[in-house]
């Protein structure tokens, strides 16, 4: 006999999904990886804006608003006052006008009096009452910030005695300093730092920086002398910060002189230097 044998018939599967449905998914998969990397990109720039509204916040607690002065731009810290510069007298109009450096020297109170000398190229200057711990007792002494530029030197006619050459304002400036101090020093007591050192997200301003220490006395204490000279392309600067060698530590200098020298901003040239009337601004927030 034989034998017969009936398969049943098995349906019939598809083995893969149609192509329309291939082309959806990958396009979904491409979609959910672009919305993953659009988020970090997203969280990334809210990362950086939280750090740089820190940062403004942390100079807003512990520096003055703006000053802006010969296109010049610096924040001292708090409590430091503005000295006012000196107003010339009326002009009378029926006379030429003085040439530049040879003019009558005005009684000008931004001029450190407790010195021998005249501060050259002065842009701006500011004072306060600190805080002095001298011995079992605390008491308040002065303090300065002091702005100089050689700015002002370029308006003098080369033939006019006693000129100082712009190109060496940095050097003239310091020895003169150190010679009414009586001060001696070395090349290598100078550092080169940069403010902020370590925040990134700001530009940074570099600095050489000379710490002059006098063994004499002002108003009965001894006073650091400390000079930050910076310079962009024919315009150089230098801040000095004097102040008495035991300031209290409630003044927060050690945080706050850092911060005040991160803000300096110099012309972009001698020709973009204004001798508009000084103001003050808020610092700018952020822009993306």
């Amino acid at each position: 006999m034989f034998e017969t044998h009936v398969r049943c018939p098995v349906p019939a599967t598809r083995s893969r999904l149609p192509r329309a449905w291939w082309v959806r998914l990958g396009c979904l998969a491409w979609l959910l990886s672009a919305v993953g990397c659009f988020e970090k990109i997203y969280f990334d720039r809210m990362e950086v804006t939280k750090k740089l509204y820190e940062h403004i916040d942390l100079l807003n607690r512990n520096l003055n608003p703006e000053l802006v002065d010969s296109g010049f731009k610096l924040r001292v810290p708090l409590g430091f006052e503005y000295i006012p510069k000196p107003v010339p007298p009326p002009r009378d109009p029926k006379l030429p006008a003085p040439v530049p450096g040879t003019e009558e020297p005005l009684d000008d109170l931004r001029q450190p009096g407790y010195l021998g000398i005249k501060l050259p190229g002065l842009i701006a200057a500011w004072q306060k009452n600190v805080s002095v711990d001298e011995g079992q007792a605390t008491t308040t002494r002065k303090a300065y910030i002091y702005l100089l530029s050689n700015i002002p030197l370029f308006a003098v006619p080369p033939d006019v005695p006693g000129r100082i050459d712009p190109g060496k304002f940095q050097e003239h400036t310091v020895n003169l300093l150190a010679g009414d101090l009586g001060v001696q020093f070395k090349d290598e007591e100078w550092r080169r730092e940069d403010y902020p050192p370590a925040f990134k997200l700001v530009q940074k301003v570099t600095y050489d920086s000379l710490v002059l220490l006098p063994e004499r006395l002002f108003e009965e204490t001894k006073m650091s002398f400390r000079i930050f000279i910076t310079s962009q392309k024919e315009t150089q600067a230098m801040v000095l910060i004097v102040y008495p060698d035991s300031t209290s530590s409630l003044e927060r200098f050690g945080e706050r002189i850092p911060l005040c020298l991160e803000t300096l901003q110099l012309p972009a040239s001698v020709a973009a230097s204004t001798s508009a009337t000084p103001g003050t601004a808020a610092p700018a927030a952020p822009s993306f």
